[in-house]
């Protein structure tokens, strides 16, 4: 099956799966093996309720 999101920039999420075949891929290579353990938290949310909002964010340009 085709990557529906082929035209949409490399490092945006349109969909909270990427594209309508939700592939959840990121064509991005900034991470790789030689560098993933060096990830931190950036930044955190807490939304209103406890333990009870779920969902990806979406990414359109430079706004999340």
């Amino acid at each position: 099956m085709a990557n529906l999101a082929v035209n949409d920039p490399a490092g945006e999420w349109h969909s909270q799966t990427r594209d309508c075949v939700k592939t959840r891929f990121n064509q991005l290579a900034d991470i790789n093996a030689g560098n993933v353990e060096k990830l931190r938290v950036a930044w955190t949310f807490s939304g209103a309720p406890q333990n009870g909002h779920e969902a990806a964010p979406l990414v359109l340009g430079d706004t999340m």
